[in-house]
């Protein structure tokens, strides 16, 4: 049963059991050779392996209807009188963590133009001066290639990952609320919930780290959708402060420490080198691999990895003794 061997396939890899879940997608894949959810699926498995060309092979065949758009997808090869655009079909935080490649693209081409959303505009416009920075397709260029399959097409693979030191840059805010002798540690409890909901942190959950003397905390949610802020005077709200990226980025620089879920603000971080711990669901995104501790991404990101499916607890404990020892 073609449903069966998918679900199993997926159920796998979120336990971790990889081979198992590479050999359910195969067989689901006898019965729908051109299923797209189990070629996706089964290249994120292959990705959470760190097995870069199997994974490409199945993961770059993701949203056809995406790269129907863009003409003459480019394959690698050099074109130095042509113009490349790059692409997105995926959230904010991809962008952030795959932008490290565009420049590594631009020898192979004349010129190179990133086609991004407004709220990344600032950052990447201030970020890449020799990369031309658009909020819209005017169809003038000659190739084109998704911002997520760059290393792929320049055959990069995980194990040297360019600038896991930093890669972006902004100016430290100005803002006032940052005024303060205490340790300054920013919190990001909750992204897009609805669609990743085992990301979600409660607030809750983090009390005994509210309580901890000496530190400021600072929160860094845009929209938080369950008003769960308002319950913790502990806690500074900058989300009237955050217009786009390079508003979130500006303040980042400001603290200390930032602890978050995986989301764009973590990703963001890390390209700015900010000493940042990184709490995980046990069935974390295939991008994280099956790392417990570090990442090859960020050096300056610490993960922190659930032991068990939803269970924050132990996550939270290791949080309380690391503050407890270092502040």
């Amino acid at each position: 049963n073609y449903a069966s061997l998918h679900n199993l396939g997926v159920l796998y890899r979120n336990e971790r059991n990889f081979d198992e879940s590479i050999k359910c997608l195969k067989d689901a894949l006898k019965l729908k050779p051109t299923s797209e959810k189990s070629l996706l699926a089964i290249g994120m498995t292959y990705l959470s392996k760190k097995d870069f060309k199997n994974g490409y092979k199945y993961y770059t065949t993701k949203k056809p209807e995406v790269q129907n758009l863009y003409k003459n997808h480019w394959d690698g090869s050099e074109h130095k009188d042509k113009t490349l655009l790059v692409y997105y079909d995926s959230g904010f935080g991809d962008q952030i963590m795959f932008c490290r490649y565009l420049n590594l693209a631009k020898p192979f081409f004349k010129n190179v133009k990133f086609l991004t959303h407004s709220y990344l505009y600032r950052l990447f416009k201030d970020n890449f001066n020799d990369i031309e920075i658009i909020l819209n397709n005017d169809g003038n260029y000659d190739y084109s290639d998704n911002i997520m399959y760059l290393n792929y097409h320049m055959n990069l693979d995980f194990y040297n990952i360019p600038n896991p030191n930093g890669y972006l840059k902004a100016k430290k805010s100005n803002n006032i609320k940052f005024n303060t002798n205490k340790i300054k540690i920013g919190l990001f409890w909750q992204g897009n919930y609805d669609g990743y909901k085992n990301r979600a942190i409660a607030l809750k959950e983090l009390e005994c780290l509210l309580n901890i003397t000496n530190i400021q905390y600072y929160g860094f949610v845009k929209e938080d959708k369950l008003n769960q802020i308002k319950k913790y005077p502990q806690i500074i709200d900058l989300s009237q402060d955050i217009n786009d990226f390079y508003d979130t980025a500006s303040m980042l620089l400001d603290l200390d420490l930032f602890i978050t879920i995986d989301t764009a603000a973590a990703n963001l971080a890390g390209a700015l080198g900010v000493k940042t711990y990184l709490l995980l669901p046990y069935a974390s995104e295939w991008r994280w691999f099956n790392d417990t501790e570090t990442t090859p991404w960020y050096d300056s990101i610490t993960i922190f990895k659930q032991k068990e499916n939803w269970v924050w607890q132990d996550v939270v404990e290791r949080l309380y003794d690391k503050l407890k020892n270092l502040y």
